[in-house]
């Protein structure tokens, strides 16, 4: 039988653990969700890059933007749960203006 002090500490580290879960989960949600932007983009550039190149002279940088943020993503595996939401912001400020331009070709 477990004494009062140990029922205590077990729910203590159920509770932490329940705690680190849901960072982790967090953090997977956050990396996947730019994961998905990255490559959803890529995907966007190379079906429309002829489009792009007839309405703008910078398909080569943002070519070189997607392997950047890809060539990031494998660099920072383990990136902390804000890292991964900045960058995905920095990312949609400088992308969203470019795409928004080829999106409708």
């Amino acid at each position: 039988m477990l004494s009062s002090d140990e029922i205590s500490r077990i729910m203590e580290e159920a509770e932490r653990f329940k705690l680190d879960d849901a960072e982790v989960k967090k953090r997977f949600e956050a990396k996947n969700s730019l994961e998905n932007y990255v490559y959803d983009t890529r995907a966007t550039f190379f079906t429309k890059k002829s489009a792009i190149e007839h309405i703008s002279c910078d398909s080569k940088k943002i070519e070189d933007e997607i392997k950047s943020a890809m060539e990031w993503l494998d660099e920072h595996q383990n990136a902390e749960t804000h890292v991964f939401v900045s960058k995905k912001g920095e990312l949609m400020s400088v992308w969203e203006p470019i795409v928004a331009k080829f999106i409708t070709f």
